[in-house]
């Protein structure tokens, strides 16, 4: 007998009213959810740079205590041949900066030496390396570039040497900078962002290379989450927010000539500042000493 009830009916699907309701539902979850997995993305290669830090600040206090307290040079020349800290540091790491391959090394997206949020297109055709994803602090690792023809010209108003500091000699080590974030332009930076004083890296008088190097850094102040890691004397990693007033980030041109008009850096900041006596309340610094 077949059933004829005209009140009753069967539904073979969903209607377009609930269509549209299930498809605005997950509109709504999808705006929610991809920012938090965008989120989480951002913080994995930011521990991801944590560790390459902490694992180049475990080599260089390994190669500290190797030789007697010295940390290695940010440059040196053995023979003709210029070398960078990452070749000094490598048998401790073995992060394929070894002194046969430094130049190709430099070009490694893999390695270490290489953080993960590395943006190519930050150099503006500059020059910037992956193996330049960090940079150490010349103020205490120092520098021997006479071998490098990049940092020789006879208009060079910088020393062509500058020594390195021991450990013991290190103010202070949990707060000042020993390798820093770099946008691949250089392996060494001052981190210096005054523009006043004779000398600063903003000062016409001041060595170019050296405007260079602490552009480089001065990119990737925000590389994580608006801020970058930052590896300190006494081993330990830690982000810090970036600078207050950062008006060099500004800068769309990859040449670091001039800041930008009415660019005064901030002397208290809850971030890393250049130097101590500039900037006191500041919760990491490059040096103490200004100079």
């Amino acid at each position: 007998m077949y059933d004829n009830n005209p009140y009753e009916s069967k539904r073979s699907g969903f209607t377009l009213i609930e269509l549209l309701v299930v498809i605005a539902i997950i509109s709504i979850l999808a705006a929610i959810l991809f920012p938090v997995f965008a989120s989480a993305r951002e913080k994995a290669r930011q521990s991801s740079c944590t560790s390459n830090l902490k694992q180049i600040g475990v080599a260089v206090l390994a190669y500290a205590q190797d030789y007697d307290e010295w940390l290695p040079l940010a440059t040196f020349t053995a023979g003709t041949t210029n070398y960078r800290w990452q070749t000094a540091l490598d048998p401790y790491i073995k992060g394929g900066f070894t002194a046969a391959n430094a130049s190709s090394a430099i070009k490694n997206d893999t390695s270490v030496y290489f953080c993960p949020d590395y943006n190519g297109a930050l150099q503006n055709n500059t020059g910037g390396k992956p193996g330049n994803s960090y940079a150490v602090n010349v103020a205490y690792f120092g520098q021997n570039d006479t071998g490098d023809s990049n940092y020789s010209s006879s208009t060079k108003t910088s020393p062509t040497w500058v020594n390195p500091v021991p450990l013991n000699k290190v103010p202070s080590p949990a707060q000042d900078v020993f390798v820093a974030e770099d946008s691949g332009l250089s392996n060494y930076i001052t981190g210096n962002d005054q523009t006043t004083a004779t000398g600063y890296a903003y000062n016409a008088t001041y060595d170019a290379n050296y405007q260079l190097a602490d552009y480089g850094y001065f990119q990737v102040r925000n590389r994580h989450s608006s801020g970058s890691n930052y590896l300190l004397g006494d081993g330990h990693v830690k982000w810090f927010v970036e600078p207050t007033q950062d008006g060099l980030q500004a800068q769309a041109s990859g040449s670091p000539a001039a800041p930008p008009s009415g660019f005064a850096p901030v002397t208290a900041n809850a971030g890393v500042a250049y130097s101590k006596i500039d900037s006191p309340t500041a919760a990491a610094w490059f040096t103490e000493t200004g100079q």
